[in-house]
Parts: C-alpha cells; sequence; structure tokens
C-alpha cells in the first residue's frame, strides 16, 4: 500500500505547494505577467491529470504527439512569466527575444526525456523523479531561485519555492505523459539514480542552450542582448 500510495503522495505534495505559494504571490507588488493568472488552470490539470493516472497499463507515448503537447503547455507557461514586467516570458525581458531563446531550452529537455521514456521503459513514477532532478537545476544552478529561498528564508519558503518549480516543470514535461496515456507504473527502487539523471541531463541542455543555441538564435534573429 506504501508502495502504491507513494506517487499521489509525491504529486499531491508538490501541487499543493506549488498553489500556496501561487497564492502568496498574489500578494507581491512584483512585477507579473498580464497572462499570470494561466499558472492557476495549468497547476489544476496538471493536478487533476496525475490523480486519476491509472496504476497499471504501460502506454507509450509517440514522440510527435508528446512534443506538440509539451510545447503548447510549455508556451503557456512562458505567458504566465515575465522578467522585469516590460515583456512576457521568463528568459528575457523583450516578448520575441525571451520566446525564442525559450526554444533551446523546453524543446530539447522535452526531447530527452521522451528519450529516457523510450529507451528506458519509464512511466509516469520514474519520469516523476527525473522532473524533479531537471528542475533542480534551474533552481539550484542557472537561476538559484531555491539556493536563494535556502539563503534568506525558512527551510518552509525553500520547500515552496521547490515545488511551485518542480510543478512548472511537471506541466510541461510529465502532464503530457499522462495525456498520451501513459500509465503511473511501479514504485522503482533506482529514484536516486533517476534524479541524478534528470540533473545531468538538464545540466547539459542548459550548457548547450548557453554555448551553442543562444548565440546561434542571437545572431540569426538580431535578439536583444540588453
Amino acid at each position: 500500500m506504501v508502495r502504491r500510495q507513494l506517487f499521489p503522495l509525491l504529486t499531491g505534495t508538490i501541487v499543493c505547494g506549488a498553489l500556496v505559494l501561487a497564492g502568496i504571490g498574489e500578494f507581491d507588488e512584483g512585477p507579473k505577467s498580464p497572462f499570470a493568472w494561466l499558472q492557476y488552470p495549468l497547476l489544476l490539470l496538471l493536478a487533476g491529470g496525475l490523480f486519476t493516472t491509472p496504476e497499471s497499463g504501460q502506454g507509450k507515448a509517440r514522440l510527435l504527439p508528446f512534443l506538440g503537447l509539451s510545447w503548447i503547455l510549455g508556451m503557456s507557461v512562458e505567458l504566465s512569466l515575465t522578467v522585469d514586467g516590460s515583456g512576457i516570458g521568463g528568459v528575457h525581458a523583450d516578448t520575441f527575444s525571451s520566446f525564442v531563446l525559450a526554444q533551446g531550452d523546453y524543446i530539447p529537455l522535452a526531447i530527452v526525456i521522451w528519450s529516457f521514456h523510450r529507451r528506458m521503459g519509464c512511466l509516469l513514477h520514474e519520469l516523476a523523479w527525473i522532473t524533479i532532478g531537471m528542475g533542480l537545476t534551474e533552481g539550484l544552478v542557472f537561476t538559484g531561485s531555491v539556493t536563494s529561498a535556502l539563503a534568506s528564508w525558512s527551510v518552509v519558503g525553500a520547500l515552496a519555492v521547490t515545488c511551485y518549480l518542480i510543478a512548472i516543470y511537471m506541466v510541461f514535461l510529465l502532464l503530457p505523459f499522462r495525456l498520451c496515456g501513459v500509465a503511473q507504473g511501479e514504485t522503482s527502487g533506482r529514484i536516486p539514480q533517476l534524479v541524478v539523471l534528470g540533473f545531468a541531463s538538464a545540466f547539459a541542455v542548459r550548457v548547450f542552450w548557453g554555448v551553442v543555441y543562444s548565440p546561434i538564435a542571437t545572431a540569426i534573429f538580431d535578439l536583444s542582448i540588453d
């Protein structure tokens, strides 16, 4: 029974923590995207999808449908974000630049996690741990949102930030698998390896983004570098 309940317990904690932080954020006077409200239906859609996931039955996600769903959900996430309030998107202050640059992150991450699903046979439970590892690369290394929370807030605050960040990653990396009919699967004994695998693969994607994709996209589209 404990093994069977681990997946809803994990995802439920993450979604609840994300909704709490989103609600607290409504009282923040900082810059907000005009589409910030999208975070609520996205998180509720995530909760509904994950809590109704069948425990058994394999299901394999085909690449193009999965990528399409991941891209739509990922761009919905981007619409809810802003850097400084002057534009839409969480990658760059300018809206066009942000969405062009975001493609070099969202699409490779989706391809990588789909590869784990097909080559390693990972179902939703194991994919959730890989997604957690991927999200932690942003929170611990590239934006430092989690480390900053640990430095200035309580442990509870850092936990809420971590839940929100991981839930957002689950929206565009885990929920598409559920929508493609992938089942929950068994609780795995290789959880630490999956988290490390997700972290390392996402770290590699971010290095690719910074060294290869971002300079090329900036040159081709003459993007703002301010």
